[in-house]
């Protein structure tokens, strides 16, 4: 989306000779447009965001027609807190790989660091959210009830914040196919599981979340970063050194990113706690059209 904008911007400074200069004229210029790194970056990340938006409205769609309201409310509450999480507890180390990618020789080891201090910190804020949860979302006391709810809940919050992460080497590299590739085989996977489990109500939910997300980061992890870092190996370790002279890059970054995120992921847990989770799911089926209205107009 960036890089998308930045094409945008770089336009309106161009005379129109200029811009009609950018348009492909013949099948020769539309290849070598096609082949031209920023251009196809740029498509790639429309591309993403545009089936990120889309496959979420169509996976809710499925689920709200096979599942009872008050399940789809509860279930989008619980993922919403768990996005919450991750935007906690990425530190803005997102932000950083983007940014040092290029410039560090000691670059695996600044994914591995970022990678473990994510993980880390995610583990720490779910199991303080899990134990005041009884005092600012009661609606949801529940899942601390469900041990095989609580468990998916867990695994699923800590696997979408290193997943986030695993995009965002991609985007670093240059490589956003791969980022595409990596967010069509999440929503590929994640369509059909909700149908498999139907009488779980709330965790067949959650877990086809979990599901979907640990093997994408499997399939990230073991295949798709090696092809970007052919020497990569994932080996969890906290080098000092480089996080704090990142940190600092990070942390405006991580300020400005979750107070823009942070209306959105708070809404579903919101209108559990003070409407009922029934109205949640009518809210969220409603939420993901104006997502893919909003993506559209943007691209």
């Amino acid at each position: 989306m960036k890089m998308s904008f930045l094409i945008k911007t770089q336009c309106v400074f161009c005379d129109e000779e200029q811009r009609m200069a950018l348009i492909p004229k013949n099948l020769k210029e539309l290849q070598m447009h096609l082949k031209d790194p920023l251009f196809k970056n740029s498509y790639y990340i429309i591309l993403t965001s545009g089936s990120v938006s889309i496959f979420g409205f169509i996976f809710w769609i499925i689920v709200a027609r096979l599942y009872i309201p008050n399940d789809v409310g509860l279930a989008s509450a619980i993922l919403s807190m768990s996005s919450l999480i991750c935007a906690f507890s990425t530190l803005g180390l997102n932000y950083s790989i983007i940014r040092f990618f290029s410039q560090r020789d000691d670059r695996i080891d600044m994914i591995n660091s970022c990678f473990s201090l994510v993980g880390l910190f995610t583990i720490i804020f779910t199991i303080i959210v899990l134990i005041t949860l009884q005092y600012w979302s009661p609606t949801l006391i529940s899942l601390k009830e469900n041990y095989f709810l609580l468990v998916s809940f867990i695994i699923f919050t800590v696997l979408y914040a290193l997943f986030s992460l695993q995009s965002n080497v991609f985007i670093a590299a240059r490589v956003m196919n791969l980022s595409f590739f990596q967010n069509l085989v999440f929503n590929l996977l994640r369509l059909p599981l909700p149908l498999f489990f139907i009488s779980f109500g709330v965790l067949g939910i959650v877990s086809s979340w979990t599901i979907a997300t640990a093997l994408t980061f499997l399939i990230g992890s073991l295949w798709l970063i090696p092809k970007v870092i052919p020497e990569y190996r994932r080996i969890p370790k906290l080098n000092k050194r480089i996080l704090i002279e990142i940190m600092p890059y990070s942390f405006g970054n991580y300020i400005s990113g979750v107070l823009g995120s942070l209306p959105t992921m708070i809404m579903p847990l919101l209108i559990v706690n003070i409407l009922e989770a029934e109205n949640a799911a009518y809210f969220l089926v409603v939420w993901s059209i104006t997502v893919i209205i909003s993506s559209l107009q943007v691209l």
